[in-house]
């Protein structure tokens, strides 16, 4: 077979696995973009703080009541969807892989995905009530907290994706020492700033208040510990594991 036979081939395959994905997505998109009132209002449910006066959410826009919901529903669809795509990156990459390395790449993808939904549904759930109850608290007495509509969307979704993809620090880690890129000890030597690097990152990608900076450095930490951890009892790194030519 040619290059250009194999170039062919590999970008028929990847049609054809964007294709399967799209109609993954269109069908599970399509009951939440039916319902998308309904679904913002239930998300809605777990990111707003429950207080005696209760925040109420405005629209400056006229097309704001339209345009948001639908916007949520879409990217809804999309993170649900999320499993069809990492099966689909799954069977491209199986063809050319070693039994060793599907053996530990297939549990990885898995649990990068897991992390993934689980940090974003700590911000939802979690992050984004103590966030809103704090600034709430810090307002004067004589003010009424009125978000627009968008401004709470720009705010949930920054801090779902910024702590979706910041649970992805245990892969990493294992990764980086799995490869051999850095040893084991190496790694935990620099424990100090890797401490001092959440908390950057957690000013950075979060509201700027203490609440939310906390809670998205706490768990860097705690997650790089559990990637040392993880990475350790396979103390032995995949550059060793690859097989040698004589």
């Amino acid at each position: 077979m040619s290059n250009f036979d194999w170039l062919i081939g590999h970008v028929a395959q990847l049609k054809k696995m964007g294709l399967s994905f799209l109609l993954g997505y269109f069908i599970l998109s399509a009951p939440i973009v039916y319902y998308a009132k309904e679904w913002f209002e239930f998300c809605s449910f777990f990111s707003l703080p429950d207080m005696p006066i209760p925040i109420q959410l405005i629209a400056t826009h006229i097309t704001s009541v339209f345009t948001v919901p639908l916007k949520w529903a879409l990217l809804s669809g999309f993170l649900i969807s999320l499993p069809i795509l990492f099966f689909q990156i799954w069977c491209f990459m199986a063809p050319g892989l070693y039994a060793h390395e599907k053996k530990w790449l297939r549990p990885m993808l898995i649990l990068g995905l897991l992390l993934f939904y689980a940090g974003a549904s700590f911000a939802l759930s979690i992050v984004c009530p103590m966030a809103i109850q704090f600034f709430s608290h810090m307002a004067p007495k004589n003010l009424i907290m009125m978000t627009d509509i968008q401004a709470y969307y720009d705010f949930v979704m920054n801090l779902m994706l910024a702590f979706g993809f910041s649970f992805e620090v245990p892969i990493v880690v294992f990764l980086l020492i799995h490869l051999g890129l850095i040893s084991h000890e190496n790694l935990a030597k620099k424990r100090p700033y890797i401490i001092t690097g959440a908390f950057i990152i957690g000013m950075l990608l979060t509201p700027p208040d203490v609440i939310s900076q906390i809670m998205l450095a706490i768990p860097l930490w705690l997650l790089f510990e559990s990637g040392l951890w993880c990475a350790k009892l396979m103390s032995k790194p995949l550059s060793q594991t690859l097989p040698h030519n004589d």
